[in-house]
């Protein structure tokens, strides 16, 4: 590991501090970590190339417990204390909230080289649907920065951040590695067709009922880039209904603003909160899913198919210990629900609707207050296709 000029950079942040990070108030009297900014120019996967990377570590880490790993995309953005992002400030409250667990922060900038120039490398790294940026961060960064801390290995320990083609590199990473990274928060994401990212869209549905171990946040605004590449916010909405239909863990996040980090910073911390919700030891604070005695009772539904709406009443109810429920539309007639389940906020259960398939079809619907929305649709089988499924709370 080589160190950024002669002598150690070291940016260490006060132990007590007030002030603004992603544009809300830093808690007082929270530990704060330490960063350390480093040169990276041994690549044997980019050769010729230099690149910054800086290593965020917390307070609380201690060298004889392995932490969790976070990397970041254009590194110099997210760890910049006077930028929109400021995840080292972010990452201080949310582990001393216990809210993500120890982890270490490694903020990685695209490499430069004399052949080539700035953005072009970074188009070269951060846009190639292949495994090379994710063998870059295996065999090359985690290993160097392994020298010097206990880093967990597993999957569900990582995760993989990056801000515009730092965001589509982030999900290939871990697409084409869910064994090495399972989490990626994706901010105003390139999912467009150049550099390629656009055929995510088709890639991701191909994987219904055998989807990747992936979790992912995607956030875009209301005037994102629009321009020869694609479309952002429109390739961003595509990618999230692609996530849906193949039944993948993911949230979605549209806000104000252009091609820029002003939104994506003020939800930062609730994106970071949402990924590690469920991480051993983290502590569950309930605001990511709705309780199963909040679903029980009758739901007034619609559901469209091929612009027919078959509507009826819902009546979710408990048997045995578990969750049963019984259809009765609204011409009387009694429809079985079968195999009724309900997690991180997931209503989901087996429903025969004739005309519709033979295969049984399966919903998925997002809960959140007195109301749910998804699709129910045929997971396995020929005729793959979501319907539209809503209801309200009778």
């Amino acid at each position: 590991m080589e160190l950024f000029s002669a002598a150690t950079l070291v940016i260490i942040l006060s132990s007590f501090v007030t002030g603004l990070a992603n544009g809300q108030p830093v808690q007082d009297e929270v530990p704060r970590g330490q960063v350390t900014q480093y040169t990276w120019n041994d690549s044997k996967i980019y050769p010729g190339t230099t690149r910054d990377y800086w290593v965020y570590v917390p307070q609380q880490y201690n060298e004889a417990t392995a932490a969790s790993v976070m990397v970041f995309q254009d590194g110099h953005m997210f760890v910049n204390p006077e930028g929109f992002m400021n995840a080292p400030a972010v990452m201080d409250t949310l582990i001393s909230s216990n809210e993500m667990p120890v982890t270490i922060g490694i903020f990685v900038s695209p490499g430069e080289s004399a052949e080539s120039e700035h953005d072009n490398q970074r188009t070269v790294e951060y846009g190639a649907l292949n495994d090379s940026y994710a063998r870059f961060l295996l065999e090359e960064i985690l290993p160097d920065v392994s020298k010097s801390y206990n880093l967990k290995e597993d999957a569900a320990s990582r995760a993989i951040s990056g801000a515009s083609f730092g965001g589509i590199c982030s999900f290939t990473v871990a697409w084409e590695r869910p064994d090495a990274f399972s989490k990626v928060v994706s901010f105003i994401g390139a999912f467009t067709g150049v550099p390629g990212g656009g055929e995510y869209h088709t890639m991701v549905r191909k994987t219904r009922g055998n989807p990747k171990p992936i979790r992912t946040f995607l956030q875009t605004t209301d005037d994102d880039l629009n321009n020869t590449m694609g479309d952002f916010k429109l390739g961003n909405q595509q990618m999230e209904s692609s996530l849906k239909f193949a039944r993948y863990d993911t949230r979605f996040a549209l806000g104000p603003g252009s091609h820029d980090l002003r939104h994506a910073g003020s939800i930062f911390a609730d994106a970071l909160r949402w990924t590690w919700r469920d991480y051993p030891g983290v502590k569950d604070t309930g605001r990511w899913h709705t309780p199963v005695a909040d679903i029980i009772g009758d739901w007034n539904v619609e559901l469209d198919v091929w612009g027919d709406i078959f509507s009826g009443v819902l009546s979710i109810f408990e048997e045995n210990d578990r969750l049963a429920a019984q259809f009765v539309s609204s011409e009387n007639s009694k429809h079985d629900v079968t195999d009724v389940s309900f997690k991180e906020g997931i209503l989901s259960f087996n429903f025969m609707l004739p005309g519709l398939s033979e295969d049984p079809s399966r919903s998925w619907l997002f809960v959140e207050g007195g109301a749910f929305k998804g699709a129910l649709g045929v997971i396995e089988g020929t005729g793959e296709i979501d319907f539209p499924m809503r209801g309200r709370r009778n």
